[in-house]
């Protein structure tokens, strides 16, 4: 009887055991990064902090990173520090909560597109090799142009009154000290000639979308045009004042299109791409005129019709010196002011 009694306490404490609950601690949250995290300005996947989160439940298993949730805003177009929530879920739906602070930096240094070719420049005449006459794009993650502008420092001189090729050597820095360096080519020639051919073929290059050396904002090939970075600082520096506003009425004239050079196309809105291989003389039809101080030229153009014909046009390309250099005082885009080019832009 006493061994039956025994044996029934026995069962009773087995049954009774096996009805306990084990209840467990909530997880325990570690951020294995001293605060606060530094995430750099661009995009950023707030997912990505994860990396630096160890979370454990009770018995010390780590979580997955399924269990552990992410909350909060990162701005990664502005430089201050933010608060991100913590949440981490164990197997049993037990959470505890954490927070942790992201600073958001600015690593990356500016950028920089220069001229493929050296600046031409006529001797005794100045120049001033600032960013935008120089027709040089610099660009960053974080401030506009204007500010690197204003802090880019020149290096170098030139010798503006002697024939050779110079480099001038340029640094620039963000808002946070981030440093790029460049140099551009200046040659310096006392040929008016070549200089007034080189300003002519600047020119085409505004209509012709190059970026031998100036430089555009974008490219879309299912545009009519594109679209030309410091276009008035170009202009000022290249075209006289009484140029520049027939020029800038000829540039926007209907009918012309830019796009990329290298491929010498033009663009009709109504007949499609055609390819264009023209070649271009300049004549200079007599000397400095003293009383001007200008040099006219008679400008030869050869180029081909949509159906294969060459056409040839003539026009009048003037240069001369205003405010200590030589600009262009005249010039006519010789397509458009042809009568093939505006057969071929009816049809």
């Amino acid at each position: 009887m006493k061994k039956l009694r025994y044996s029934m306490l026995a069962l009773f404490i087995l049954c009774g055991c096996s009805k306990q609950t084990v209840t467990s601690g909530p997880p325990t949250i570690v951020v294995n990064e001293i605060p606060p995290i530094e995430v750099n300005l661009g995009t950023y996947e707030l997912d990505n902090l994860k990396q630096y989160i160890i979370a454990t439940d009770s018995s010390g298993k780590r979580l997955s990173d399924e269990q552990i949730t992410l909350s909060g805003y990162i701005d990664t177009h502005v430089l201050s520090t933010f608060q991100i929530q913590i949440k981490a879920t164990d197997s049993n739906n037990v959470s505890s909560t954490s927070s942790l602070s992201v600073k958001t930096v600015d690593t990356t240094a500016p950028t920089f597109v220069v001229a493929k070719n050296p600046i031409l420049q006529y001797i005794n005449t100045e120049m001033d090799y600032n960013v935008k006459n120089c027709g040089l794009k610099i660009s960053d993650n974080f401030i506009f142009e204007e500010a690197l502008i204003n802090n880019t420092r020149i290096f170098n001189t030139v010798e503006q009154n002697k024939v050779g090729k110079y480099t001038v050597n340029y640094t620039t820095k963000d808002s946070s000290d981030n440093i790029a360096e460049f140099e551009l080519e200046i040659e310096i020639s006392d040929d008016i000639d070549v200089v007034a051919d080189y300003l002519y073929q600047k020119t085409l290059e505004l209509f012709r979308g190059s970026n031998d050396y100036f430089l555009y904002g974008r490219h879309d090939t299912n545009a009519y045009h594109t679209e030309l970075l410091n276009f008035d600082e170009i202009i000022n520096y290249n075209f006289s004042s009484q140029a520049r506003e027939s020029f800038i009425e000829l540039c926007t004239q209907e009918g012309w299109l830019l796009i990329e050079s290298d491929s010498y196309l033009l663009d009709w809105e109504k007949s499609g791409s055609m390819p264009i291989a023209h070649s271009v003389q300049l004549q200079r039809k007599d000397d400095l005129d003293e009383e001007t101080n200008l040099f006219s030229y008679t400008v030869h153009v050869t180029y081909p019709t949509k159906e294969g014909n060459l056409v040839e046009s003539e026009t009048e390309f003037i240069v001369g010196i205003e405010d200590n250099a030589v600009k262009i005082f005249h010039f006519e885009n010789p397509f458009i002011n042809s009568d093939t080019f505006s057969e071929i832009n009816e049809e």
